[in-house]
Formats: C-alpha cells, structure tokens, sequence
C-alpha cells in the first residue's frame, strides 16, 4: 500500500496546534498565536518567531507555553533545547514544549529534563506500527498537566434497605421527609 506523505513542516504546526487546543480546551488552554507571524517580543528588545503559544488561567494566574515543532529528519538535540531555554528567560514564557517527528537525542533528553521543557514525539504512523496490533497505534506520548477542581457529591437517591430508594429531585428534597422506623 502506498501513501502519499503531503505532510510538511507548515502542516505539522498546525496539527500541533490542533492537539493543543482540542486537549487543553477542557482545562482553559487557549492559542495565542501560532505559525511563522507568531511572534514574541524580549526583555532584550528582540523578536523571536515560536511556533505555538497558548495560554492557561489558574486562579489568578495566567501562564504562558511555548511549542516548538521541529519536522525534521533528524532527532533534536540538546542545543534545540538550549535555544528555547534562552527564548523562555528572554521573554518571561512560563512553559517550553519541543514537539518533534525524529525524537530526539540522549543529550536533548538530558537537557530538557534538567530545564523542565516538555517534550513529545509526534510522527506518521509506519506500516510496521500495525505489525502484531492493527487496532492499536501509538502515534505520540504526550505529558499533559490537568488540574481537576473536587466539588461535593451531589445526591440523586438514598437506598433505605428493601429495594426501597428515595429520589431526590432537589438538592435540599431530603429535609422534606421523615422515615419512622418500627419495631418489630
């Protein structure tokens, strides 16, 4: 079977954002901007081109992220890393993400973790990916960070024991009752 790769690096950026946006919806990640006009001004006074911004509100804090998609042949490597790192203390971004298609290099690895960038390997699929499994595909590992708010239970019935319930059709229904239990 052959397929006609029309993917390019423009493509892949959109796709990134695509899965940032669909998957961080829930937890109020928004896009700021992304593409080749994304743009982000420096303490330094300089420009600097990322691919993906988005942003998430916690609280009274807003935080910033910066993607960066690399549709390369090769695997990222620790100076990638280091480049966004600087772009990250030039700008005040909160978060640094490096997406890639080839993964990326022990020293890349190494790297990101000791400076706390994300990273996620996100390619095509292969014909050998369904060898073994063609139900499953892992296409990409990605780390979210989700915040979930616990609110009380709310109660839609008490079993009273004998296959006997009360509903409950308001939140404060069951002050409106009293069970009289009998001796027997």
């Amino acid at each position: 079977m052959s397929v006609t790769n029309t993917l390019d690096w423009k493509a892949y950026e959109s796709i990134t954002k695509y899965i940032y946006e669909t998957l961080g919806k829930q937890s109020g990640v928004t896009i700021k901007g992304y593409g080749s006009s994304c743009k982000v001004k420096g303490k330094s006074g300089l420009s600097h081109q990322v691919d993906v911004i988005t942003s998430h509100t916690e609280g009274s804090h807003t935080y910033e992220t910066a993607i960066e998609c690399k549709y390369r042949k090769e695997k990222v490597n620790k100076d990638v890393v280091m480049k966004l790192v600087q772009i990250l203390e030039d700008t005040g971004i909160s978060k640094g993400i490096i997406v890639s298609k080839s993964g990326f290099t022990r020293d890349g690895i190494q790297y990101a973790k000791h400076t706390n960038i994300g990273i996620v390997h996100l390619r095509e699929y292969e014909e050998k990916d369904l060898l073994g499994n063609s139900h499953q595909i892992d296409i990409a590992t990605l780390d979210l960070n989700i915040k979930i708010h616990r609110t009380r239970p709310e109660i839609t019935s008490i079993d009273i024991g004998d296959n006997r319930k009360i509903e409950i059709k308001h939140e404060f229904d069951y002050f409106d009752f009293t069970i009289i239990l009998k001796n027997t």
